[in-house]
């Protein structure tokens, strides 16, 4: 388990890509596997707690907030909740971004029984408003390198408006791209796309005090 940061309340995990956040019951998912290694390191009846405040999708890796007392999720969803957490990602998509920075914004639906999102007009019931800011970090002749900070937490928000703009996430066939990205796997659910929550700012939700958690990218980038 990749921890990154940690106390008595909660922590943050560094998720790799091709793992379910959650998921149902005998089904392999961080969540799970977290409360088996608690349970395991602290030797003791009962299992531990484990309340995840916020998901990231099956192929994109990072921080991820983990709270270990009911408070403690009480606290950090109400924070997700008035958009006080500065969620960063850095992302590598296809083709070149020109403009050096801006702001992205869409109406964003899930589409009906099928997992995926898609962009909507204003009035189509289900669609929601999609707002992220991208800053360039680096250009190359077919790809572009950014980093974003969400405003609005979406269903596959960063991957549906970038691939709508002609600059899929690499690797996210899910949203037409045409690239390879990451390592081989046999399973394509464990694929990975160039999606990665680098940074996450939040308060503690005990102390009150501002915390800032950097992940690492992993090693195939």
């Amino acid at each position: 388990m990749d921890v990154l940061w940690e106390d008595a309340t909660m922590l943050v995990v560094n998720k790799p890509s091709g793992v379910l956040s959650t998921g149902p019951a005998n089904v392999p998912s961080l969540e799970a596997d977290l409360q088996a290694w608690l349970q395991q390191r602290q030797s003791a009846a009962g299992k531990p707690v484990v309340r995840l405040v916020h998901r990231l999708d099956r192929p994109v890796s990072g921080a991820l907030l983990v709270a270990r007392t009911a408070r403690a999720a009480r606290v950090l969803s109400e924070q997700f909740q008035a958009r006080m957490v500065d969620k960063r990602y850095l992302v590598m998509v296809e083709g070149r971004v020109d403009d050096p920075q801006g702001r992205w914004l869409d109406i964003i639906r899930k589409v009906p029984d099928q997992p995926r999102a898609e962009l909507v007009g204003e009035n189509v019931a289900g669609g929601k408003p999609a707002v992220l800011k991208f800053t360039v970090q680096r250009r190359w002749d077919d790809r572009t390198l950014l980093e974003i900070q969400l405003e609005t937490g979406r269903m596959h928000q960063i991957r549906v408006q970038a691939a709508s703009r002609g600059h899929a996430v690499l690797g996210d066939v899910a949203y037409g791209s045409q690239r390879v990205f990451g390592p081989q796997v046999t399973d394509p659910r464990q694929a990975a796309i160039a999606l990665h929550s680098h940074r996450v700012a939040f308060r503690h939700p005990k102390t009150a005090r501002p915390i800032t958690v950097d992940a690492p990218l992993p090693t195939y980038w």
